[in-house]
């Protein structure tokens, strides 16, 4: 079984622009602070292959709702320069020999991450997403038969973050009681190597079991205020009002549990079924007695998943043969020129053994909060 790195590469640039902030420093510093953190991370394991996504300067799903992500930037950040640096950086990495970058017009990272793990499972194959972004935990799993595991890591905030599937320690367990076999892929990395830089990351961080299926369920109820995607409903004095109270996260955990009361089995997102159900439990939960916003509940829960739910289904058809098609392709490019790092890193030795992976870029540590990287 081979292990992937998937980059979050816009979760990379900001984090360091972030860091340097001054337009002085993100002139002189960007390009490297971006390729010693590609150097140090691409050296953390034998990786079967490194996945570098980007979001394209265009979404499909602002063509389809033109609020998405309508957000303001900080002014005082030359982005022209920083988004030229990005490009530069981009262009060197790409040619790094087990490196596949994917970038195509009108589609987001998440949705190549998305696809990527999707791809990947179905060979078997497991993968170490680097990402801040929530809506990752989607693609957070496990599979015991075969063997392959998809977990999230989002480095050097002030606390590092772990994100692990449910059930995430039986699939550690079986591993290491197969210890003879060589499940984690190339002859020169085996099982232990890639279950003792799990277990290292798991001490040195703070680590967040994600159940799957909630981590959806939590976004159609919740929407997200990041993305500039409302809830399902907000009442004030109980009718419909944008700028009324809606479900929280305590609220969706209330609303999730009723649910499953409900309803225990798995649930299908796209069914009709599942929309009148949750419809029921969110008015149960909103003490809302007449049926008059029934509709605009069922339609809010449709929307929210077009909008935030990260499986193909809901991929206007032209844009997801287009990202997969890019895939395949990108997939199966034949690099001709490698990519060489011929700088001396300027923050410590690129080699890093696995008690020492959490310490990456422990020279620029600096404590900020993830939700302000939406303020850049």
């Amino acid at each position: 079984m081979k292990i992937n790195l998937i980059i979050d590469g816009n979760y990379l640039l900001y984090r360091n622009v972030f860091i340097l902030k001054n337009n002085t420093s993100i002139k002189a510093d960007l390009e490297d602070y971006l390729l010693d953190d590609f150097s140090k991370l691409s050296k953390l394991l034998y990786f079967n292959k490194i996945y570098f996504t980007s979001d394209s300067s265009s979404s499909w799903r602002k063509s389809i709702y033109k609020e998405y992500k309508d957000r303001d930037k900080d002014s005082s950040i030359n982005w022209g320069v920083v988004y030229s640096i990005y490009d530069r950086y981009k262009d060197k990495i790409k040619n790094h020999i087990t490196t596949r970058s994917l970038e195509s017009k009108g589609i987001e990272g998440d949705d190549f991450i998305a696809h990527t793990v999707r791809e990947t499972n179905k060979l078997g194959e497991s993968n170490m997403i680097v990402s801040s972004d929530i809506d990752i935990n989607q693609t957070l799993d496990v599979d015991l038969n075969k063997k392959f595991i998809n977990f999230q890591w989002n480095y050097k905030y002030s606390d590092d973050r772990v994100y692990m599937p449910e059930n995430y320690q039986l699939l550690l367990d079986a591993v290491c009681s197969e210890s003879s076999n060589d499940l984690f892929a190339p002859s020169d990395t085996n099982s232990s190597d890639v279950i003792n830089f799990i277990e290292t990351m798991l001490t040195k961080s703070k680590v967040i079991t994600v159940k799957k299926e909630y981590a959806i369920f939590k976004k159609l109820v919740m929407g997200d205020s990041g993305d500039n995607v409302p809830g399902v409903i907000k009442l004030k004095a109980g009718k419909l009002d944008p700028d009324g109270t809606g479900i929280g996260e305590k609220g969706a955990d209330v609303v999730y549990k009723y649910y499953k009361e409900v309803q225990s089995g798995p649930i299908d997102f796209s069914s009709d079924e599942f929309r009148t159900n949750l419809k029921d439990v969110i008015k149960y939960h909103k003490k809302i007695k007449h049926d008059e916003y029934d509709q605009h509940i069922i339609d809010n829960i449709k929307f929210n998943t077009e909008m935030m739910v990260l499986e193909s289904r809901y991929m206007p058809l032209d844009v997801y043969k287009n990202m997969s098609e890019y895939y395949e392709n990108e997939k199966s490019r034949i690099i001709t020129t490698p990519f060489v790092d011929e700088r001396k890193s300027k923050y410590g030795k690129a080699e890093l053994t696995i008690p020492n992976t959490m310490k990456i870029m422990s020279e620029l540590d600096t404590s900020f909060e993830m939700d302000k990287l939406f303020e850049l």
